[in-house]
């Protein structure tokens, strides 16, 4: 009788291993170990280099943070109505537009918009107006009194941690406030009988929040350039390519609802067809 070899009779038995026996044999896998954050660059990673030749890009921090001071003090100086100004600046390199979500982040974002209102704030006390630091949320906080106690011999301003507590006629510079409810609170402690002027830094959910008036701002645009706003000049908000080279013009303001800001889709079509 004749027998018809089966490809499934004929495969021998397969090895069986215990789950525990398979895991010991398995390679494991490298460890992932959290990559730390990059120490603060010249600029944001989304810029490109700015060249130190051009005046509207500011080629390092400490430039950055006088620019910002000269642009309110000079606002400051011309009576501007209402005194209620705003400073918009890019964070330090390795962190992306709005942070990575790691604590990490979120403090170094914080103190470096501490270190720009404190820059800002010592620069209106030196012209002759008190003023005072009003770092808005925890971060902030913890930032401005970490830069206090490690001052050294630069000069200070006073911290408040409540609009109740500012010093008649002082300048507020506050730090991050988020929310119209906290930018109307700011806006409504400007009286006679209270603070003089309040100067937002780097303030959340809000930039361009009517009656505000941009005093500084630089806003990065994917790598090929910004849109600047500084004063006295250019006085309004302009447009730069990653040369440092200014394009003519003015960049155009939209509004929608209390917001007024760039059309920054119009400003990058300008850039490519600068070849920016």
């Amino acid at each position: 009788m004749a027998f018809i070899s089966c490809p499934c009779y004929d495969r021998p038995p397969p090895v069986r291993r215990s789950p525990v026996s398979s895991r010991r044999s398995r390679p494991r896998a490298p460890r992932r170990v959290r990559a730390p954050i990059p120490p603060a660059s010249s600029w944001s990673m989304h810029t490109p280099p700015p060249p130190p030749s051009s005046s509207l890009i500011p080629p390092t921090f400490s430039a950055l943070h006088a620019a910002a001071t000269s642009s309110v003090v000079h606002l400051l100086g011309t009576g501007v109505a209402p005194p209620l100004l705003e400073v918009s600046v890019p964070g330090p390199g390795g962190l992306n537009a709005s942070g990575d979500g790691s604590a990490a982040s979120e403090r170094a974002a914080a103190a470096a918009s501490v270190a720009v209102a404190v820059a800002v704030a010592v620069g209106i006390a030196a012209a002759g107006r008190p003023a005072c630091l009003l770092p808005c949320d925890a971060p902030c906080r913890a930032a401005a009194k970490a830069a206090a106690a490690a001052g050294g011999g630069a000069p200070r301003v006073p911290t408040v941690v409540r609009l109740a507590d500012v010093p008649a006629e002082a300048v507020v510079v506050a730090v991050s406030p988020a929310g119209e409810a906290a930018w109307d609170a700011l806006a409504a402690a400007v009286s006679p009988t209270a603070a003089a002027a309040v100067v937002v830094v780097n303030g959340q959910l809000c930039s361009g929040l009517r009656p505000w008036v941009p005093a500084y701002a630089i806003k990065p645009i994917s790598g090929r350039g910004w849109v600047v706003v500084a004063h006295p000049q250019p006085g309004g908000w302009v447009l730069v390519d990653g040369r440092g080279v200014r394009l003519p013009g003015e960049v155009e303001v939209l509004t929608q609802g209390r917001l007024t800001r760039p059309n920054v889709a119009a400003a990058w079509q300008a850039l490519l067809a600068a070849g920016g």
